[in-house]
């Protein structure tokens, strides 16, 4: 299991109410530095508005902070991306 430093998470609001796969989630992007991994591990956290469901996406790597806060930004625009990757993740 990897260890971190509370210093060494980015946590950011990548939507706060995407419409996808039949019900309306919030999505964080969290990356964390970590031993066993180069750079940040990158995960986006799907959480259902109702509390129903829940998915946890893992991304490739962010090399830096930069990079991690760099790629948050970039899903932010891109509403469509995020519903494909919760689909992939949810099997639909």
């Amino acid at each position: 299991m990897a260890r971190y430093r509370r210093q060494d998470q980015i946590e950011e609001t990548v939507a706060g109410a995407l419409e996808a796969a039949g019900g309306r989630w919030s999505v964080d992007l969290i990356a964390k530095r970590a031993t066993g991994v180069r750079g940040y591990r990158v995960t986006l956290a799907f959480l259902e508005a109702d509390g129903g469901r829940s998915a946890f996406v893992e991304l490739d790597p962010a090399p830096a902070r930069e990079a991690a806060a760099a790629l948050a930004a970039e899903l932010r625009g891109d509403p469509a991306r995020l519903r494909r990757l919760l689909e992939a993740e949810l099997g639909g």
